[in-house]
């Protein structure tokens, strides 16, 4: 009850950065026009590029995670960097696979100078797509929630350096080598899959995650089964135009101008059962909400995650000096969540109203 008199507080005295938020997560299609674009492939020229020369051998399978702001208090205030970090020191690809990082939209130039550093230090393909340069509060928005945007550039990057598969991935997932196994088998079948769905699970509680971890070890840390997340192949790219839906759709894959914590990725599974068959989707059964019940024990789930391979999403904060027990229950995560987008949403505001140059700033 005291928990919900304070929200209702909150957004009594927020009300106009909702406001704001709700404006930019209305969905509207881009230009037609823009479809032209996506046939070639080109690398967009917004982007700044770092390290592809880097890469000696391309890639057939791509993990492209998306690495974005941290919206505290939802995220802790460091938490990409140190996920990041982790996921470096401690995943090891099969051999054919690679990873590509998305810096997108990072406001902290501190921040992302620190991303940039890591990866560079390790190696790494990343590409940077910046902020706007602009003082309009409403595209700083637009741009900085638009992770789909950011997973399309993904895609697209991964297809033009010719990838079988090009998987999406949030920023802080780590797959364990029992996982990668999984996922390796799969894409190295000859098959017409068009997507695949790896399933997802949150940590929630800290342990001595590795990557010889297995499922069953890390049951009693992790949630239950959430939203999947989408790998996208190049048979899909052969064959949009004649796929209903996709060939009218002007983006990529996945349709821009969708506000952070939308329900675009279920909305577009749920049409997928209807657009292509089970002999074209990859592990159909994990497809699940946001949240779903916890099965009672490993066993229940092994044939799914052998079957699918799996996702573990890292702790929000991930710090030495946080909580053990981080359990955030869907509903409590969605307040966060939203909270924390005002939160973010008024430095921005901040930001626009500032004299300073876009988009040299940075905040506490």
């Amino acid at each position: 009850m005291v928990f919900g008199k304070k929200m209702i507080r909150f957004f009594k005295n927020h009300w106009l950065c909702l406001l704001l938020i709700l404006s930019i997560s209305i969905y509207t299609l881009p230009s037609p026009q823009l479809f032209k674009t996506y046939p070639s492939l080109s690398v967009s020229k917004t982007s700044t590029y770092t390290n592809r020369l880097q890469i000696t051998t391309k890639p057939l399978y791509i993990f492209a995670r998306i690495l974005s702001n941290d919206l505290v208090p939802l995220h802790g205030d460091d938490q990409t960097l140190v996920n990041t970090e982790f996921i470096l020191d401690n995943e090891v690809l099969p051999s054919g696979f690679g990873r590509l990082w998305v810096l997108h939209s990072i406001v902290d130039t501190h921040k992302q100078k620190e991303l940039e550093n890591l990866l560079q230090s390790r190696k790494e393909w990343f590409e940077i797509l910046p902020l706007p340069q602009t003082n309009n509060a409403s595209e700083l928005q637009s741009a900085a929630f638009d992770l789909n945007k950011a997973r399309n550039f993904a895609l697209q990057l991964g297809f033009s350096a010719d990838a079988q598969w090009v998987f999406p991935f949030d920023g802080c997932s780590f797959f364990t080598q029992e996982s990668l196994n999984s996922l390796e088998r799969i894409v190295k079948r000859r098959n017409k899959y068009i997507i695949h769905y790896t399933p997802m699970v949150r940590m929630q509680r800290k342990f001595d995650l590795r990557l010889g971890t297995s499922y069953e070890e890390a049951f009693p840390y992790i949630s239950s089964q959430q939203e999947c997340q989408i790998g996208v192949s190049r048979e899909y790219l052969e064959n949009r135009h004649n796929l209903p839906y996709f060939r009218e759709l002007p983006n990529l894959f996945f349709p821009e101008t969708q506000s952070y914590g939308n329900q675009d990725k279920l909305h577009i599974m749920r049409m997928f059962e209807s657009l292509f068959s089970d002999q074209q989707i990859s592990c159909k059964s994990a497809f699940v909400g946001y949240d779903s019940i916890k099965s009672p024990n490993a066993k229940v789930d092994a044939k799914l995650m052998f079957n699918c391979g799996y996702m573990i999403r890292l702790l929000y904060y991930p710090g030495k000096t946080a909580a053990v027990n981080q359990i955030l229950s869907a509903s409590d995560r969605a307040l966060m969540r939203y909270a924390s987008m005002v939160q973010f949403s008024k430095k921005l505001v901040h930001k626009a109203n500032s004299t300073e140059p876009a988009p040299q700033f940075k905040w506490s």
